[in-house]
């Protein structure tokens, strides 16, 4: 069994008293994890494959327009924005222990 968890620590460890906001990216990201595995899947991990498969062809727009995406470019990190939004690159994935 594989789980696969969006995580919003790097939020909450910066933004300590800040509410928690759900992160697209993340979402997404889960989502395009699940969409290349098999096997059944929860409510969850479907709706979070569903968001992928509705915006995979526009990543980079819907990253860009996200809180996070915006935050990112407004303190210089547009490139981190694209890089996240591409999809295939790596021949590595981390795996938590």
């Amino acid at each position: 069994m594989q789980t696969v968890h969006p995580s919003a620590a790097h939020h909450l460890r910066h933004h300590p008293t800040a509410p928690a906001r759900p992160c697209l990216e993340d979402w997404v990201g889960a989502g395009a994890i699940v969409h290349q595995l098999m096997g059944p899947r929860s409510s969850d991990t479907r709706a979070s494959e569903a968001a992928f498969v509705a915006l995979r062809d526009d990543l980079e727009a819907a990253l860009l327009d996200c809180p996070s995406g915006r935050e990112l470019m407004a303190r210089g990190y547009v490139a981190d924005v694209y890089l996240a939004a591409q999809l295939d690159v790596p021949d590595a994935v981390a795996v938590l222990s």
